[in-house]
């Protein structure tokens, strides 16, 4: 389970230990003993006695404490989004399933609202959960950070972001351009059919870390455009599994970032693996780039900033194809 125990009559997350834990049921079967739906007249500091709505045990958390809240095993559905606004707070899944799996902890989103989860404070964690997007309205996302206020050292970790049957220009992660975050870190999730962009960091976040993700899209009708788009600088990108039929794998638009030993494979016609905007300077290294069809691996829009430097594998998949090449680097596609 998650970094969970229970000692001296109460339960404690080791991460964070002086903080109070809130369960809150997960679907209709009872967990444990626990009561059959659950009830935000409990207490919820106990599985037996668990919350029955997320939203009221994110309520009970006092920022700074180091509080956490977790979903029990099944499924809930919420109607609006959840909001994280004090600092130091964890969401969390009972069970820790590992990277790119899904979790039983399931968080379904069946009607139309701005996102799943908003969050605005700082040193905030969300891990080991899956969440479920079905809902018909364009222009929404998963998880936003930052929109409202600076949300720096945040962690997700460990996420399923099922997304087929969501509405098109639907993004996974946005960590929002509208405030300055800095230090974050994504690990460990699968961004399944994405329909805009997988995850996308906004100017003026920096130092953001996205690593061992999987993320992909082509599995319904909704064509995503970039499975990262990123405007911040000194960000890293690594070990990352990535399809797309849409823009480009990875979209540069920073200074000073990297995008390292990832493999990144492209299927529509004039897809790029990694594109990089006139402005960005940045590195790829170490990269696995295939291209099903005879396009771009590595494209910068114009020549690029000084310093830039790419040494990937690349190779192109055609009707006859040709032979493996170390690295192929172009300006603007030529």
């Amino acid at each position: 389970m998650a970094n969970l125990t229970y000692a001296r009559g109460r339960w404690v997350n080791l991460d964070k230990p002086g903080g109070q834990v809130f369960f809150v049921a997960g679907g209709t079967q009872p967990f444990q003993g626990s009561g059959a739906d659950g009830s935000d007249s409990n207490d919820g500091d106990k599985v037996e006695h668990p919350l029955k709505t997320i939203q009221q045990g994110l309520d009970n958390c006092v920022g700074g404490r180091g509080d956490t809240v977790v979903l029990l095993p099944g499924g809930v559905t919420i109607t609006a989004a959840l909001t994280m606004i004090y600092a130091d707070v964890t969401l969390t899944g009972y069970t820790e399933t590992g990277p790119l799996t899904r979790n039983p902890s399931v968080i379904t989103c069946a009607t139309d609202s701005v996102e799943m989860i908003s969050i605005d404070a700082a040193n905030v964690t969300v891990e080991n959960l899956t969440l479920d997007h079905n809902t018909t309205t364009a222009n929404i996302d998963l998880i936003d950070i930052g929109d409202a206020t600076v949300s720096t050292d945040f962690v997700l970790r460990n996420l399923f972001l099922d997304m087929e049957g969501s509405a098109t220009n639907t993004d996974g992660i946005n960590v929002s351009a509208d405030t300055v975050s800095t230090n974050g870190l994504i690990e460990g999730c699968r961004i399944h059919d994405y329909d805009q962009d997988g995850i996308v960091i906004g100017a003026g976040n920096d130092e953001i870390t996205v690593r061992n993700c999987w993320i992909y899209d082509g599995v319904s009708a909704n064509q995503g455009q970039y499975a990262i788009s990123n405007a911040g600088d000194g960000c890293l990108f690594e070990n990352l599994k990535i399809q797309t039929d849409g823009t480009a794998g990875v979209y540069q638009n920073g200074t000073l970032n990297m995008c390292i030993n990832s493999n990144i494979w492209v299927t529509g016609a004039n897809t790029i693996c990694i594109l990089m905007a006139a402005s960005a300077t940045t590195s790829s290294s170490g990269n696995y780039l295939t291209a099903v069809a005879a396009g771009n691996l590595c494209d910068y829009t114009t020549d690029n900033t000084s310093p830039s430097a790419d040494a990937n594998i690349s190779g192109i998949f055609a009707a006859t194809p040709g032979a493996a090449v170390f690295d192929d680097v172009t300006v603007a596609g030529s």
